[in-house]
């Protein structure tokens, strides 16, 4: 369903003894707040531009218009509304706000009466991205057999290639990375993700930007604070603890995203200090950078400074924190993220690795599911990293995430791959002719 379609349930327009988040409280000077926080889509909205109609309509003047988690509208209204207020008099019935892509109406409690206005929203989410695929592996573990892989994966409309960066999981990296970019015509290559703790940011961009000047446009950069102690203990090296290891993480962001500007750079930071590191008087042409993770101090980084964000488990060295992977988790990190990154929000893309794929899931891979991903039995077929159904099925499930979830980057394993290709075929055809603009909204 297009998003100027969605119909949102109506809020009750009759007075209730308590509305927590749907509350007005007349302010001084004749200013009253209306918190927003639990109206369909309006709370999610990151940056939403929110007209406020009353009958009639110049009775009432937006002074904030920036809607958040927690959001709040201050509105100022003339002396007849506070009147009616006071008085606890019946106000007119709302105007139809013409052009809104949402509407709600808003029922708010102020003293003995009730204020209804409609809220139209014109949100950064409006205009969803195409469907883009990509295939997460650990490279090619099975030698050259894993570029014919590699290349029926581009045959199937698979876009990306990531390859994950553990010490004995994973093949090497930029090698496995080289070899698929010179391999394919199309396909886009990239780390999912390169922990900062193992590798310097000036080798990582320096390696990358090679890439990336050999095959303009077909790089993407994932990073990642690191989380497998296994890793860590492979490597002989100290595992810090996590805050410790985003703090580092922050300052690699910081270094890798001058870096790739082309100027030298000189870093004085606490865990890497730098003196005119440079890649080149050419630098490195554009390359995404990818950010994930599912607890809220990587989500602030990733809204804040990536161009992907990748919505994960919460992940800890012992696996993932209990029940961070339902779809009720999944949607509060959307709207954190797209909350947190501000006018940001209309140029991120959001993407999720669906780790379980069945056809026709058996009792013992649900229980699988459940255990790998933290949550319970019952909550896995929600799961945005669960996908079950025929083609037809996944299909529809993926188009209603994306209008949920904002979520247009679907990532599978390597192992799931095949099973995916009829899907994509099915919303290739569902978004031909579709035009993503960033930060275009309305029709």
């Amino acid at each position: 369903m297009a998003s100027s379609d969605r119909e949102l349930p109506e809020i009750s327009t009759r007075p209730q003894a308590r509305a927590p988040n749907r509350c007005a409280r007349v302010g001084g000077r004749g200013t009253v707040w209306l918190s927003l926080f639990g109206i369909p889509n309006i709370a999610s909205c990151a940056d939403a531009s929110v007209g406020l109609r009353i009958a009639p309509e110049d009775q009432a003047e937006v002074l904030h218009e920036q809607v958040g988690l927690v959001g709040r509208v201050l509105v100022r209204f003339d002396r007849s509304i506070l009147g009616a207020l006071a008085r606890g008099d019946p106000l007119a019935a709302p105007s139809k706000a013409a052009g809104g892509r949402c509407r709600a109406l808003l029922a708010a409690r102020s003293g003995p009466a009730v204020l209804t206005l409609e809220v139209a929203v014109r949100d950064h989410w409006s205009v969803p991205r195409p469907f883009r695929f990509g295939v997460m592996t650990g490279g090619p573990a099975r030698g050259r057999l894993w570029l014919n892989s590699v290349l029926d994966w581009e045959r199937l409309g698979y876009t990306s290639l990531l390859v994950t960066d553990h010490v004995d999981a994973s093949a090497g990296l930029v090698a496995s990375l080289a070899a698929a970019v010179s391999h394919t015509s199309r396909m886009i290559v990239g780390s999912l993700t390169a922990a900062i703790d193992f590798r310097h940011p000036v080798l990582l961009c320096k390696e990358m930007a090679t890439l990336n000047r050999l095959w303009p446009g077909r790089i993407e950069l994932g990073l990642g604070a690191g989380w497998s102690q296994r890793d860590y203990s492979q490597l002989g090296m100290k595992m810090d603890p996590f805050r410790c290891r985003l703090d580092r993480l922050r300052e690699g962001v910081a270094i890798v995203r001058q870096l790739l500007g082309g100027a030298p750079l000189t870093f004085p930071g606490e865990h890497f200090d730098l003196q005119d590191a440079s890649l080149g008087t050419s630098g490195a042409g554009a390359i995404p950078l990818i950010l994930g993770g599912g607890g809220r101090q990587m989500l602030a980084l990733a809204a804040a400074q990536a161009d992907i964000v990748a919505l994960n488990p919460q992940m800890l060295s012992t696996g993932p924190v209990w029940n961070s992977a339902t779809l009720d988790s999944t949607r509060a990190k959307t709207r954190y993220v797209m909350t947190t990154a501000g006018e940001r929000a209309a140029e991120l893309e959001l993407a999720i690795v669906i780790y379980h794929l069945f056809s026709q899931p058996t009792d013992e891979d649900v229980a699988f599911a459940s255990r790998s991903l933290g949550i319970d039995t019952a909550a896995v077929a929600d799961s945005p990293h669960c996908l079950f159904g025929d083609a037809s099925a996944m299909a529809t499930t993926l188009l209603a995430r994306r209008e949920d979830l904002n979520v247009s980057y679907v990532i599978v394993t390597d192992t799931s791959a095949e099973q995916l290709a009829p899907v994509i075929s099915l919303l290739r055809e569902q978004d031909s002719g579709m035009q993503w603009r960033p930060g275009k909204v309305g029709p």
